[in-house]
């Protein structure tokens, strides 16, 4: 049958399962998730998408505003939308490489065929004694050395934050059973096992880590999961999207099933740039652009790199409105 919006709850017809529907980081637009959809069913979508159709892109999971142009084998996606329905602009030209978004409030949007930002954090010279004088998100009052005032700054957004090997957050909120992570990321070195993201518990670890010069990443309880690019040069200069939904890890569109049952057992909170072993361990070198974790279908951390109003790397979660810090020792690096 035809699905309506309430049938988006993990129900699964001929081409696929369709998963929730989200708002995340779009711009008067909605997005269906459906996973699980075969090469031929995916592009047969993608060639239905015109200039007239409602169904205006198909894109990335974690990149909702970046167009998915080339299926592979299993497919996960977002089919977007307009709120209205409606068949105009927005389509699958919409691109984000030339945006000039500089704060966490801002979203870039497409409008009449050229990409520009909305809704940026304020940035004003208001005078401060406290944050509580300043309004916006991811805003601070930063007082000058010496001074009993100051002035009302925003987060600078950054395109990624590097750890070095010492560098890593917690970021407060546990893996359940039913948790999804999603994140993007590139490898800065391989040295040994280094978690990206995880828990490490009595039995194994849930996260996903490289592993030495073997130039893959494993799902955490010794699976291989991505076999990697032909040198270990080639693959730490791959971008990887990863994600960890219902028991199914994917690493770049190569995907691997494996029981989760066994390895919920902890209430350790889950670590980025290392796995929470009761303590950091295997410290990694990455360079983080985005990380999610869903509980279930409800959104719990949407970190984005900033500077925060005085400077320093940080992840802000927009979903918290909390500013995350390095807990190893040294700074992060960050670029744009």
């Amino acid at each position: 049958h035809a699905p309506s919006l309430a049938d988006f709850t993990e129900n699964t017809f001929g081409g696929g399962t369709f998963g929730g529907v989200t708002q995340e980081g779009l711009y008067q637009q909605f997005g269906i998730q459906v996973s699980n959809v075969p090469k031929p069913v995916c592009e047969n979508i993608l060639n239905a998408i015109g200039e007239n159709t409602s169904l205006r892109r198909l894109s990335f999971t974690n990149q909702p505003k970046t167009a998915l142009t080339n299926c592979i084998d299993n497919n996960n996606f977002l089919m977007i939308y307009n709120n209205d329905m409606s068949a105009q602009g927005a389509d699958t030209k919409y691109v984000i490489e030339a945006c000039t978004c500089q704060t966490v409030c801002g979203q870039c949007i497409m409008d009449e065929d050229e990409v520009r930002c909305v809704g940026e954090c304020p940035i004003n010279s208001q005078q401060c004694t406290t944050n509580a004088d300043c309004s916006g998100e991811c805003v601070g009052c930063v007082i000058p050395d010496g001074q009993s005032s100051g002035t009302c700054q925003a987060c600078q957004r950054v395109g990624y934050l590097e750890s070095k090997g010492n560098q890593f957050i917690n970021t407060g909120t546990t893996l359940q059973m039913d948790s999804v992570i999603e994140a993007v990321f590139k490898v800065s070195s391989q040295k040994g096992d280094e978690l990206v993201i995880g828990v490490l518990t009595p039995n194994a670890a849930i996260g996903l880590y490289g592993r030495g010069t073997s130039a893959s990443f494993k799902n955490g309880i010794g699976t291989q999961v991505y076999y990697g690019k032909t040198t270990v040069e080639e693959f730490l200069n791959t971008l990887f999207t990863a994600s960890l939904r219902n028991g199914v890890f994917t690493v770049n569109g190569k995907s691997l099933t494996f029981n989760k049952t066994t390895i919920f057992n902890n209430n350790k909170t889950a670590y980025l740039f290392a796995g929470n072993n009761s303590g950091p361990y295997g410290k990694s070198k990455i360079k983080a652009y985005s990380f999610k974790i869903y509980h279930n279908t409800s959104l719990v951390r949407d970190f984005v790199p900033v500077l925060d109003p005085t400077g320093v790397p940080a992840l802000y979660d927009k979903v918290s409105k909390t500013l995350f810090y390095n807990a190893g020792t040294g700074q992060f690096g960050y670029g744009s």
